[in-house]
């Protein structure tokens, strides 16, 4: 599996994750205030190393978290 496929599968799992949370993605981009776009990064990054044992590389779950959080509402 190279980087673009771990990247899309973190996406997925993210927007998983989210939607039991009520939260969805939307087709356009809808976050655009930067203190609430870190702080839920931060949520979520939290959360989805503690779903997922520490068993993932930080560094592609960033770019997934920076690919998808503008488009959650």
């Amino acid at each position: 599996m190279d980087n673009r496929d771990t990247i899309e599968k973190y996406k997925k799992e993210l927007e998983e994750f989210l939607s039991t949370l009520g939260i969805f993605k939307s087709t356009v981009i809808v976050n655009r205030d930067k203190k609430n776009y870190e702080e839920n990064a931060q949520f979520i990054k939290k959360m989805y190393i503690r779903m997922k044992s520490g068993n993932v590389d930080i560094k592609l779950l960033d770019i997934a978290i920076n690919e998808l959080i503008p488009y959650l509402s």
